[in-house]
């Protein structure tokens, strides 16, 4: 990359990839998404029942920690 186009003078870098980016038989991310997302369904579908069947809760109260959730975007905007 040539930081000359972007006001920078005097650097100048260079990347070297070892793998190829276009095989995705080589690499992680897509088994670690998958794993994510299995983990979170997990993390709804457990906590969910346990709240409906332990707590008798049903619906959207179901939802494990309902109000951290509700204050994600708020928490979000905020920076914290």
């Amino acid at each position: 990359v040539d930081a000359n186009r972007f006001g920078v003078t005097g650097f100048s870098f260079h990347f070297h990839l070892t793998m190829d980016c276009t095989d995705p038989s080589e690499g992680w991310g897509w088994p670690f998404l998958f794993l994510l997302l299995v983990l979170a369904a997990a993390y709804v579908g457990v906590g969910g029942a346990y709240n409906a069947k332990v707590r008798g809760l049903s619906g959207y109260e179901a939802i494990p920690h309902l109000e951290f959730w509700r204050d994600v975007p708020a928490l979000v905007t905020e920076g914290a």
